[in-house]
């Protein structure tokens, strides 16, 4: 399933308002819903431990079994709070272990139903799977594992294609993203003077006939001289 750009940036406007505050009340949230599973797609701000750094270096006594997630200890990601205040598991669906590929370094999966990884876009995953070249010392050129940032359509996709392209009516689906999308565009726009530059404006010649957009027949009644 693809997903169109416009369409995604609509979707993923942070939708993290609903885990704004603590609810420690055991009622349930809404009388006759039922929550078996919470699915969640998104970057590192709801990543529940994809990537296991501790892997890349050649001391495997400092290994950690398990990924890490990008919070400050002991805080959680919003959305395994959700999860936890519903009694439910809270896992990524995979690890990524980085480090030389077949030494240590690759994809682990992990089954579980959290999807975001950290770095991740709305489109747009990195390059190779994350795994490189790289040149190093005593060991020569060799594959490294590194982020594989799964953008979230590449997310909702590959959950579709492991759960016969549907969910269900006892999912809570949490979606979230769009800031690295916007950290990247200021990137851009730092590196290249030319976006910096203010865009030109044309004068109109008194007498000119206005032209309005060509989606309107006519000026819509929001249309006014001293908006244009």
């Amino acid at each position: 399933m693809k997903f169109g750009a416009r369409s995604l940036a609509f979707i993923f406007t942070n939708l993290i308002a609903i885990a704004g505050c603590d609810n420690h009340d055991d009622r349930d949230p809404v009388p006759g819903l039922r929550v078996t599973q919470v699915v969640v797609f998104g970057d590192s701000l709801s990543d529940g431990g994809t990537y296991n750094p501790t892997t890349a270096d050649n001391d495997p006594a400092n290994d950690s079994p398990t990924g890490f997630i990008f919070s400050t200890k002991p805080g959680l990601p919003w959305a395994a709070k959700v999860a936890s205040d519903l009694g439910i598991e809270f896992k990524p669906n995979q690890q990524v272990n980085f480090g030389i590929v077949g030494r240590g370094g690759g994809v682990q999966d992990r089954g579980g139903l959290n999807y975001a990884e950290g770095g991740a876009t709305i489109q747009g995953d990195a390059p190779n799977g994350g795994v490189s070249m790289e040149d190093i010392p005593g060991v020569g050129v060799v594959p490294v594992q590194s982020l594989t940032r799964r953008s979230i359509a590449t997310q909702i996709t590959d959950y579709l294609d492991e759960h016969n392209q549907r969910f269900n009516n006892e999912q809570l689906v949490l979606i979230q993203g769009g800031a690295n999308d916007f950290f990247a565009f200021l990137q851009q726009v730092a590196a290249d003077p030319l976006l910096r530059r203010p865009r030109a404006t044309v004068s109109r010649r008194p007498g000119t006939p206005r032209v309005y957009p060509h989606c309107c027949a006519r000026p819509p009644h929001w249309w006014s001289p001293e908006r244009m």
